[in-house]
């Protein structure tokens, strides 16, 4: 079944965009972006990825990152080392 655009973009509340969490969305972070950030190496990032440390979306055969799940990963880490 086809939507016709215009009447999506036309309805209350909807930009009209393909984005389903809404107009406003931050951009998704690269590997090396992360590795830099978190000042660690990237083969890192790709570790915690297969360890299921760090939550991930592929695009293609590419991984990003949401800064919010980086952010949560963060204060994991803070919180086992303030435990330790």
């Amino acid at each position: 079944m086809r939507t016709d655009r215009s009447k999506v973009a036309s309805q209350p509340g909807n930009s009209g965009s393909s984005n389903p969490i809404g107009s406003r969305q931050e951009p998704l972070l690269k590997v090396d972006e992360v590795a830099a950030r978190l000042n660690v190496s990237p083969l890192t990032v790709y570790g915690w990825v297969s360890s299921g440390r760090i939550a991930y979306c592929k695009l293609g055969r590419q991984l990003r990152f949401r800064r919010e799940d980086v952010e949560e990963l963060v204060k994991r880490v803070e919180r086992r080392d303030l435990c330790d």
